[in-house]
């Protein structure tokens, strides 16, 4: 799988639906690359950004083998990120 490290849209601008186009031009760019799935962090308190995810097909992959890698390589083990996780 790919794994999407950044996304934002300005203040100004979010609920338009530029974050959705954004997730899903990734999306579209990793299926061309052969990738299985996209993972992402995401900060629990990121309330929008969960939303807008889950919307979108990801669900949490947290407690997993895969997640304690993911946040050890990262170093985000401090921050305590969610793991979601989208098969394409």
């Amino acid at each position: 799988g790919m794994y999407l490290s950044h996304m934002a849209v300005v203040e100004p601008s979010r609920r338009q639906g530029l974050g959705m186009r954004l997730l899903l031009a990734a999306e579209a760019e990793a299926s061309l690359q052969g990738a299985e799935g996209i993972y992402l962090h995401v900060e629990r308190d990121n309330t929008a950004a969960i939303r807008l995810y889950k919307s979108a097909g990801f669900h949490v992959k947290s407690g997993s083998a895969r997640y304690e890698t993911f946040t050890r390589a990262l170093k985000l083990a401090t921050r305590d990120p969610l793991l979601m996780y989208k098969a394409l």
